[in-house]
């Protein structure tokens, strides 16, 4: 009889540990690596019956992050200017281009430019107003006297050019940002990739010299009679360069 009851106690000792080591194995695989929370505090998460994170466990491995951009672009920026409206329109978009991860430097106007100035940067912007002088003879101001190196006449060949003009599509319909191609003349004979042609349908105008199969050789502020669009129109350039030249 000593026998049986000492088997039988063995047998439910034994049973009591293989029960006790499974249940410990199960609550060893509903247990996850504690997750941070906060400045030195961990939260502990422990899976249900049904394998699913209990609701008060925090998953941080998809919260989404804000994406920095790399200022790994560096854009040169040069204007000339009679009203200051070219200025203005330049260092909107110095801001613009800055925030969209292009290390922009400050606007300078195109009189104080070496040479070098214009090749040295990934990105060459340039600025210019439009003005009509008598009754057909368009003026770029400083630009129309812009020349090349001698040494080097097309220095800039295979730059990135980005063209904007200013312009009047009402007062002046038929000379409407003419400046831009004056300049994208000077800047082609150098050996100049053009970047960042701009769509015509939301101006109204008869004729332009700035145009290029069929749409403007840069973009075209009018802060005379469209001036609400100005913002937006600097955005939308702006993006629209850095897929060009990302």
């Amino acid at each position: 009889g000593g026998l049986v009851a000492g088997r039988c106690l063995f047998f439910r000792v034994r049973m009591a540990v293989i029960v006790g080591a499974s249940a410990q194995a199960q609550l060893l695989a509903g247990w996850q690596a504690p997750a941070k929370k906060g400045r030195g505090k961990t939260k502990a998460t422990f899976r249900g019956l049904e394998g699913r994170p209990s609701s008060k466990a925090a998953d941080f491995s998809t919260s989404p992050r804000r994406r920095v951009p790399e200022m790994n672009k560096k854009v040169a920026i040069f204007y000339t200017t009679g009203t200051k409206t070219t200025e203005a329109t330049s260092w909107k978009l110095r801001d613009e281009l800055a925030a969209n991860g292009f290390e922009a430097s400050d606007p300078r106007l195109i009189r104080t430019a070496d040479p070098s100035d214009l090749s040295s940067c990934d990105l060459l912007v340039l600025g210019t107003p439009s003005y009509l002088w008598g009754t057909a003879s368009v003026s770029a101001l400083d630009f129309d006297t812009l020349t090349p190196p001698l040494a080097d006449p097309v220095d800039l060949k295979g730059k990135p050019v980005a063209i904007f003009g200013t312009g009047d599509q009402v007062g002046y319909p038929q000379f409407f940002a003419d400046g831009m191609g004056l300049v994208w003349n000077k800047m082609a004979a150098r050996g100049a990739k053009l970047v960042g042609q701009w769509p015509t349908d939301s101006y109204t105008f008869e004729d332009s010299k700035a145009l290029l199969d069929g749409k403007f050789i840069g973009m075209v502020i009018d802060d005379l009679n469209q001036p609400e669009q100005t913002d937006e129109r600097i955005q939308t350039w702006v993006a629209q360069l850095k897929e060009e030249v990302g």
